[in-house]
């Protein structure tokens, strides 16, 4: 549900949030509620100035209930090291709020007034920092494997270390139960660290999502149109996929400069070959 815009930023909160918001209101945790919305808002707005800082285009934050995403207008092929700084710009904010805090609170105001403030930012900062899908370690290790083994094999890889880890979460809740201790929030956030890693796989997807309509359409009318897309040797996988049909099949021939015909690919192929080496892969 988008509510409003910050600098030019649309805001979105899910609905389970607003209801969660509300009812804090309602059984008096509002202070609790001031410092978790200024820690994982700034948090979030950092993202936001970092991405813009660095050219990449930010469609939206969104915030859920164990936190918040800034989504990029981009693929992520096309987002390298910039992804990897402005996920980790976000837990920097927080430590360096609470860092701020944490000397204000002994040389300004001599008290343990801002523990909460303190504690809340170093939280999200640590929680922000696993290695897990879809937060900003994960995000963050993603996008530094991706310049290695391609953006498909980053995010197969990063997917599983992530669904291991929200495994270990609800094994440690199912141990804190039966040892008579129950730490009930792990429970949440092994399932929301699980589902969100495997949505993550599947927004991966989307190059392949196209073929599969095309191939379903050949499938069920066994018979369409293909378009022939000639190209230059050493030209960027990227801008080839940019040129491509969405609505027919296409096949590259890949040409030198006195236009003999050096070999063909299928799209299917092509699509492969970005996602495993980059959209700057040459053919």
């Amino acid at each position: 549900m988008r509510l409003f815009t910050i600098l030019g930023v649309p805001v979105a909160l899910s609905p389970w949030l607003i209801l969660i918001m509300a009812a804090m209101l309602v059984t008096g945790q509002g202070n609790m509620l001031f410092i978790a919305v200024i820690a994982i808002g700034l948090h979030e707005i950092g993202h936001a100035l970092c991405a813009r800082a660095l050219g990449m285009p930010v469609s939206e934050v969104y915030f859920f209930p164990l936190g918040g995403t800034s989504r990029l207008a981009m693929p992520l092929e096309e987002t390298g090291w910039r992804e990897a700084v402005m996920a980790l710009f976000g837990p920097a904010i927080n430590l360096a709020l609470a860092l701020i805090a944490i000397e204000v609170q002994q040389h300004v105001l001599h008290s343990h007034a801002l523990a909460p403030f303190i504690m809340a930012n170093l939280t999200v900062c640590a929680f922000n920092l696993l290695p897990a899908l879809p937060m900003d370690g994960g995000r963050a290790l993603r996008a530094m494997l991706v310049a290695v083994v391609g953006a498909d094999r980053a995010t197969r890889f990063c997917v599983l270390l992530s669904k291991c880890i929200a495994v270990g979460i609800v094994g440690l809740f199912l141990y804190s139960l039966f040892s008579g201790a129950a730490q009930w929030f792990a429970l949440p956030i092994g399932v929301f660290l699980f589902i969100s890693a495997h949505q993550e796989k599947i927004n991966m997807r989307g190059y392949f999502s196209s073929l599969s309509g095309k191939t379903a359409v050949l499938s069920r009318d066994r018979a369409a149109r293909m378009r022939m897309v000639a190209v230059r040797r050493g030209t960027r996988a990227g801008d080839v996929l940019k040129s491509l049909s969405g609505s027919r099949i296409n096949r590259i021939v890949v040409m030198d400069d006195e236009l003999n015909t050096l070999y063909e690919m299928d799209e299917s192929e092509l699509v492969r070959r970005a996602l495993d080496k980059g959209l700057d892969e040459r053919l």
